[in-house]
This record gives structure tokens, C-alpha cells and sequence, in this order.
């Protein structure tokens, strides 16, 4: 084996972007029955990330991207009951790829779902 030519002096660390962010917005309605109602949208955004020590910008770069979510839940008494999507508009994003840049691995869809909980 030779020498590893590849360093990462002054490199920044892999899969760490520079920047993130989240926001989310909801608004709590009361019903006449004493339940609760609350639509809830977030977005998060998530910079640039490198993949590599090579540092290639062409195979070692993830792109930055955003993503939107919603959910909505009912509550009353000691019952919840929420409906989520994430991914809401269903974006193809890459999360991760191999060192030789031939594999790429893919964020999740979107994925509709709902939880259904019990206090006791």
C-alpha cells in the first residue's frame, strides 16, 4: 500500500453543513366538545455537506435542501390522535453517497401516517 494523499487539514468535517434551520407555525383550536385542534407546518433547510476528504466539488458535495412538513392533531381528554406527511412535496433529495461517488443514498419520500396515543 502507498501513502493516503488525501487530507483534511483545514478541511471542514464530513456531513456537517455550515448552516441549518428549522420553523414551524401552529395555531390551537379549542372545539365546543373541549377537544383540541392543531394544524401544524414545518420546514427545515439544511446546507451543503461534503462526503469526502477529497473534497471534490463535482462527486463530494451534497447539495443543500428543504423540506416541509405538516401535522394535524386532535385531542381530547387523554386520547391524541395526529396525522403527519413528511416530505410534503414529495422532493428527491440525496443524503449520503460512497467515496467513489457510484452510490448514492436517497432521503425518504413522502410518508403520510398517523399516531394514535392513550394517557393512562
Amino acid at each position: 500500500y502507498g501513502p493516503y494523499l488525501a487530507t483534511s487539514d483545514g478541511g471542514n468535517n464530513l456531513y456537517a453543513p455550515e448552516f441549518s434551520f428549522t420553523a414551524g407555525a401552529e395555531y390551537l383550536f379549542e372545539l365546543p366538545n373541549g377537544a383540541f385542534l392543531t394544524p401544524r407546518i414545518n420546514y427545515a433547510w439544511v446546507d451543503e455537506q461534503w462526503t469526502s476528504l477529497l473534497y471534490n466539488p463535482t462527486t463530494d458535495l451534497l447539495d443543500s435542501r428543504g423540506l416541509w412538513s405538516a401535522l394535524i392533531t386532535y385531542e381530547q381528554d387523554d386520547w391524541k390522535v395526529q396525522g403527519y406527511v413528511r416530505n410534503l412535496t414529495d422532493k428527491e433529495y440525496i443524503t449520503g453517497q460512497n467515496l467513489d461517488a457510484n452510490t448514492e443514498y436517497y432521503g425518504a419520500p413522502r410518508t403520510i401516517g398517523v399516531d394514535v396515543s392513550y394517557q393512562f
